[in-house]
């Protein structure tokens, strides 16, 4: 009984916290001769200068920070489709810095960039459904963006995705599933999939 207490807690908590924006993974084109450069060619309509420049102000890269010009820049790229920019520019509404919180816009924007499959922002449309926060609590919406994720191989998705088959929430409670994500969470160095993948297996 006790164990199954513990399992049920663990399987409960694995919802994880919304990130705001982030640096970019590919290699930082960042560099302080390159920022004249790259305003040259944002000031052109270049949509990765501009969002380059957007994360320059929002992280405080090679110029001081400034939520309000990076809101500008990540704007302008955003409207040209990089998913990169329209993900951090539903952080920036998200926790309202440049402008105002406001969490619709942070949605809108977050979904533009999931739609093109950035993990990201689908990770964090399904937490935002998981808690009801900005839009209506729907546990099948959850892991509707949860397997997107999951199958990009983010581990916190994965191990959500199973948590939930695992639960039955949003899908049909099934265990072979349940361990299927979960593991593959697990194999991925995620220590809360790991101990979800030790009780479960039980």
């Amino acid at each position: 009984m006790k164990k199954r207490i513990i399992l049920l807690g663990l399987l409960l908590s694995v919802g994880g916290q919304i990130v705001y924006s982030q640096v970019r993974k590919t290699p930082s084109i960042f560099s302080q001769k390159k920022l004249h450069e790259l305003k040259l060619a944002a000031d052109q309509g270049d949509a990765e200068a501009e969002a380059a420049l957007g994360e320059a102000f929002d992280f405080g890269k090679i110029t001081p920070q400034d939520y309000q010009k990076a809101f500008f820049w990540y704007q302008k790229a955003a409207d040209q489709d990089v998913a990169e920019a329209q993900y951090n520019l539903g952080g920036l509404y998200y926790k309202g810095a440049g402008r105002p919180k406001d969490g619709e816009k942070a949605v809108y924007w977050y979904r533009k960039a999931a739609d093109q499959g950035y993990i990201d922002a689908q990770r964090n449309l399904a937490l935002l459904y998981a808690k009801g926060e900005l839009v209506p609590q729907s546990d099948e919406q959850a892991v509707y963006w949860y397997q997107k994720a999951a199958d990009q191989g983010n581990a916190e998705a994965q191990r959500a995705l199973g948590s939930a088959y695992a639960l039955g929430k949003g899908v049909p409670r099934n265990k072979e599933k349940a361990l299927f994500w979960i593991g593959k969470a697990a194999d991925q160095g995620d220590a809360e999939a790991q101990k979800l993948l030790a009780m479960l297996a039980r």
